[in-house]
């Protein structure tokens, strides 16, 4: 059967950082780890990279804490490096090498230091950030910012700032269209409005309360074992193509 391409060249498709994680978690069977095939969750992966990279077609949700965290990224650089007493400046730069592409948001020099800003959506998601064991996803970005940036030591420092202005409002109206936009407002809604805003605002908690850093040493061991995942993945957005265009395989 006639293909409807021309068989794109998988070998230029690089993984992003935030990508390796899911694409080192290890299959469930016996059988497939002792095969070094792909998990699913990685498969999962392999399927978004060809949508995004064959189609056009990208599943990246952009919830109120993504825009959040887009919105408000710049605040958390200034409360980090009031924290860190270092001025630092949001990176610009992204990289690629022959397996994997990244962009980190700073880039520390000479100390060959990675930081990566992740700003909290509220003040119980920030206080569960930093209590719960940091995850192998944010691990395995690490790994590939060092490989990218040639550093030594990639660090998460989770940041509480307020939320922008127009947000906090959107949420107030929210709220009154919720219980039908009343004309006059009596105390109980009054109180509630209050509360909004003090949910997306943290100017009552000091400083050195609303960052938590990670801290995560580069393992070359570990960076050497990309390389070979990143072709099985390649692998199987070829194996993908074959099965779209019903060629036998």
């Amino acid at each position: 059967m006639n293909t409807q391409s021309t068989t794109p060249d998988f070998s230029k498709i690089f993984v992003r950082c935030s990508s390796i994680g899911a694409l080192m978690t290890e299959p469930q069977s016996k059988a497939d780890k002792e095969a070094g095939n792909l998990s699913q969750t990685a498969i999962a992966e392999c399927i978004s990279i060809y949508s995004r990279f064959v189609d056009g077609r990208s599943t990246d949700i952009y919830s109120a804490m993504v825009i959040k965290g887009k919105r408000i990224e710049e605040d958390s650089i200034t409360l980090l490096s009031e924290f860190d007493k270092s001025f630092y400046i949001k990176n610009d730069v992204r990289l690629h090498n022959e397996y994997i592409t990244g962009e980190c948001d700073i880039h520390v020099m000479p100390q060959r230091k990675i930081i990566d800003i992740k700003s909290s959506w509220t003040n119980e998601t920030y206080l569960k950030s930093i209590l719960s064991p940091l995850s192998k996803d944010y691990y395995w970005q690490g790994q590939g910012y060092c490989w990218l940036y040639d550093c030594d030591v990639f660090e998460i420092a989770f940041c509480l700032v307020d939320a922008p202005f127009e947000m906090i409002e959107s949420e107030k109206r929210k709220y009154l269209w919720s219980i039908g936009n009343p004309a006059e407002f009596n105390e109980d809604i009054h109180r509630k409005i209050e509360q909004i805003e003090k949910n997306m605002t943290f100017a009552d908690i000091p400083k050195h309360q609303r960052v938590f850093k990670h801290v995560i040493a580069r393992n070359d061991e570990d960076i050497a074992r990309i390389p070979a995942k990143v072709e099985k993945v390649r692998a199987e957005l070829e194996r993908i193509w074959k099965v779209r265009n019903h060629i036998n395989q």
